[in-house]
């Protein structure tokens, strides 16, 4: 939660902003004035964490979402913390990207985990399920090569998508992860200064589990498998 600074005595109300952390233009976050929790927007050019800047103020009226700051809610591996059929638990297992996906849409990320304008963000959940599927169609189809029509080269192309996927996965998760960690004040606590890239890489279930389950009021708002950001229609949507 970004910390306010002081009002202008003008008719639009701008409000000066301390920035939480680097943002670009156009993206959209919560503040507390007044007791009441504001929408600013970021001011063309972006800013810098730190950096103070003018913005108009707009009512937010949803709900909001109960995250703790300065550390998680529950651990990497509490993956059960909700019941072995939680929607988000499958999801991450067997659809990793897509959980993936969901959960960068619902914080406004692109594709690639970095901040991005709401309507940029709104396609994230849909690349990365298109990602995802390609993927699987491209080893499938290596798969039928291999046995029908060897000629020793699925190997290397097998392996040169797995790299290219693994690459992705890694950094958009690793980015995402450090984006959520910024913005609650979470230290990191094991492998200072490579800890999001190291869970992104040997946790990546585990990992998103955790970021879903921290982002999302899931024992108000059960997580679902069909949705662009694996929470129901009727839940908050910013945090």
């Amino acid at each position: 939660m970004a910390a306010l600074d002081y009002v202008l005595d003008e008719p639009e109300q701008l409000v000066s902003v301390i920035a939480p952390s680097d943002m670009q233009e156009g993206y959209e976050f919560e503040v507390e004035f007044n007791g009441q929790t504001m929408i600013a927007v970021v001011p063309q050019g972006g800013v810098t964490a730190g950096q103070a800047f003018f913005t108009p103020m707009r009512n937010y009226n949803g709900p909001n979402i109960k995250a703790p700051s300065g550390h998680w809610k529950d651990g990497p591996f509490d993956c059960l913390s909700l019941g072995i059929l939680s929607p988000h638990l499958w999801c991450a297992w067997w659809c990793t990207q897509c959980a993936m996906g969901q959960v960068m849409q619902r914080l406004r990320l692109d594709w690639l985990g970095r901040q991005t304008t709401e309507l940029k963000a709104s396609s994230t959940f849909k690349i990365c399920a298109i990602l995802f599927v390609a993927y699987t169609i491209y080893t499938f189809y290596l798969d039928i090569m291999s046995k029908y029509v060897y000629s020793g080269i699925e190997y290397t192309l097998r392996t040169i998508g797995q790299a290219i996927f693994l690459l992705w996965t890694v950094y958009a998760l690793a980015n995402t992860r450090a984006f959520v960690r910024a913005k609650y004040q979470i230290p990191e606590e094991a492998c200072p200064g490579c800890e999001d890239v190291c869970c992104a890489l040997f946790c990546q279930c585990c990992t998103i589990a955790q970021i879903a389950r921290h982002t999302g009021q899931h024992e108000e708002y059960p997580s679902v498998c069909v949705s662009e950001t694996g929470l129901p229609p009727q839940a908050p949507m910013l945090v």
